[in-house]
């Protein structure tokens, strides 16, 4: 049975009590993003859905980890303390639990992007924006690989990596891997977060109505600011007594993945509290709009899109101004070029499309 370690450093307390708040957090918003979405589009979660609630399994399931690393690991004593305490098997449990965090840490912040990403394809019905979306999902499933193998691969034999009294070989510099993987990860995180900036603001909305939603977008930048300094309190740790400096930085990365997955929920938390929410099955102005009476305001180009009814509703119809007959819903209503209705009813922002409609009339010359 593994040794007990007193709760008695910093260390220990603080990564005890932020697992049960970060837990917490991610648990509460998506369980509010699955109720709204189950709620007001009828029953359907989406490829996003299933992601995010994956991610926020393996976040919290991390949070476990964390707490036996200092729990039964012996975070925050001196290596020379654990060795005195609790002899040897208590270090390699510790190594290996440090291994399995790793793999967490990656995988869960892995699911939290790809579900961001598949959200804006979404959202943003835009060919190059997609591309983009693709193309950064790709970095982030080969950054998550690199880290997932790298927490293996780093020692020869396998072994290594957790048990240097009875194994042999030689090792990487895995603090060298720790800090490019979380280097990359911040960038990452800048790119996501920043990519639906210029189309969130070329869309035709009162200024302050943009900036909310620039800044409902945006709100995960602070994960940023939580990776900075994880990857500071990397650079800081002494692999030659792991145990007593790694608990702040093993803090930190518990804190990450739990808050991005709770940021990436909240572009979609809005019709909760939203004071039109019990609309929310006509919002979009449903069929009444489909025979075009939409009783625009005057137009202002913006982006190529004109606003047509300005209110309160956190989801807006736009006129696309390119040319041609077309229409952009905001609010999930869309036709298609054969004059048909594909209603659908996705959640708060909706799906920003442009379509075309041709007419041919043959007369006599």
């Amino acid at each position: 049975m593994p040794f007990v370690f007193p709760i008695r450093r910093e260390p220990q307390r603080a990564v005890i009590a932020g697992a049960v708040v970060f837990s917490l957090l991610p648990l509460l918003a998506v369980t509010g993003r699955i109720y709204a979405r189950l709620r007001f589009n009828n029953g359907r979660l989406d490829l996003s859905d299933w992601l995010i609630i994956l991610a926020c399994i393996v976040a919290v399931g991390y949070q476990g980890l964390a707490v036996a690393c200092a729990v039964v690991g012996g975070m925050g004593y001196h290596t020379t303390e654990i060795l005195e305490m609790a002899g040897e098997d208590s270090i390699i449990l510790l190594l290996q639990l440090v291994t399995a965090v790793v793999v967490f840490w990656s995988l869960s912040l892995g699911l939290a992007k790809m579900s961001i990403l598949a959200l804006y394809t979404k959202i943003f019905s835009v060919r190059s924006f997609i591309l983009i979306s693709q193309a950064c999902a790709v970095f982030v499933l080969l950054w998550a690989m690199i880290l997932f193998i790298g927490a293996f691969a780093i020692c020869t034999p396998v072994q290594l990596n957790w048990d240097k009294f009875h194994y042999v070989g030689t090792c990487g510099d895995v603090k060298m891997l720790w800090a490019v993987t979380g280097g990359l990860n911040i960038f990452s995180d800048l790119v996501i977060m920043l990519l639906p900036m210029p189309y969130l603001y070329g869309l035709s909305l009162q200024m302050y109505k943009k900036i909310g939603l620039m800044v409902t977008f945006g709100i995960g930048l602070a994960v940023c600011i939580v990776s900075a300094v994880r990857l500071a309190e990397i650079v800081k740790i002494d692999m030659n007594d792991f145990p007593f400096f790694g608990g702040v930085a093993l803090m930190f990365s518990a804190l990450e993945p739990c808050l991005l997955v709770t940021a990436s929920c909240i572009p979609l938390l809005r019709p909760l509290v939203s004071r039109n929410k019990s609309r929310a099955d006509n919002s979009g102005y449903a069929a009444g709009n489909a025979s075009g009476n939409t009783g625009a305001h005057s137009a202002s180009r913006k982006g190529g899109f004109s606003e047509l009814q300005d209110d309160d509703r956190s989801t807006r119809q736009l006129r696309s101004e390119f040319g041609g007959k077309a229409s952009a819903a905001a609010d999930g209503s869309s036709f298609d070029s054969d004059g048909q209705d594909h209603h659908h009813t996705d959640l708060e922002l909706k799906t920003i499309t442009v379509t075309r409609d041709w007419r041919v009339e043959e007369s006599a010359v």
